[in-house]
């Protein structure tokens, strides 16, 4: 029997081993990007103004036409001196006809340009028993004041209604009102923010403006190794049926990716 000690060097083993894991490790995270990026783009198709069949530019730009829409009507017009014309009727009483009108959907306020006269606001009723009121500015508020004004659904998208009296107001408070509202387009959508850039990927440059409220963390799990985590706490109600029906499809495209990204490790490994 021959009797001898023996001993194996695990060095360049262990360091093979470290080497491995600093490329598994590399690899989980670059693959946790992109499944972020595949669930960060499909929130931001169905979150609204998204609506699935458009891209979210088209969708954020379509939603700016209809608040300039919802205000203006198709074709606001407005009035100013000329287009009061005084007459008496049979009995002798003193009125106003007013010009410029149209027959297609109007504004919910009637608008005038430039100086608002005494004279004006009389023919268009200001201050008489219907109680038209004459707005001079900051519409939001006298909106959420006068409670006729409200948002419902017509067709798929959801617009501006108002039901009594048309107010009265400027041309520059509609204006001025019609910027606010484009401006916030998008807020919605900006939720997601955190989760796309965690994940790497751009938003459209109009959300990306926006301050939405969400946010985004990658947390360890024992299953997953991470897993990244994307909040939108945008007031919406409908917003998380809108998520659970595109689930199964980013479930399915990250299993696909997952199978190509594993077999792409498997021969990196072996090398």
């Amino acid at each position: 029997m021959i009797k001898g000690k023996y001993s194996i060097d695990t060095r360049r083993m262990r360091a093979k081993i470290r080497q491995w894991e600093r490329q598994v490790d590399a690899v989980t995270l670059a693959d946790l990007k992109l499944y972020g990026q595949t669930a960060a783009k499909a929130m931001m198709k169905c979150t609204p103004p998204g609506n699935m069949k458009e891209r979210p530019a088209v969708a954020l730009r379509k939603l700016k036409e209809r608040i300039k829409k919802d205000f203006e009507g198709d074709g606001l017009k407005s009035f100013d001196d000329d287009d009061i014309f005084w007459y008496r009727d049979g009995r002798g009483t003193l009125r106003a006809r007013i010009g410029g009108y149209t027959d297609e959907r109007p504004s919910p306020f009637r608008v005038i340009r430039g100086r608002a006269s005494k004279k004006m606001q009389e023919a268009m009723k200001v201050g008489g028993r219907h109680k038209v009121e004459f707005v001079a500015g900051g519409l939001s508020e006298f909106m959420r004041r006068a409670g006729q004004y409200y948002m419902g659904r017509r067709g798929s998208t959801y617009r501006l209604k108002w039901h009594g009296v048309r107010h009265v107001t400027t041309m520059a408070a509609v204006r001025g009102e019609i910027r606010s509202r484009q401006r916030l387009a998008g807020k919605l959508m900006a939720g997601w923010k955190p989760l796309a850039h965690a994940a790497g990927t751009k938003l459209p440059s109009a959300v990306e403006k926006q301050s939405g409220k969400g946010s985004a963390k990658i947390r360890h799990s024992m299953l997953h190794k991470a897993v990244l985590e994307g909040r939108n706490a945008g007031h919406y109600p409908e917003l998380q049926g809108l998520v659970n029906r595109q689930v199964p499809w980013i479930l399915k495209r990250n299993r696909s990716i997952a199978k190509r990204r594993a077999k792409q490790l498997g021969k990196k490994l072996k090398k």
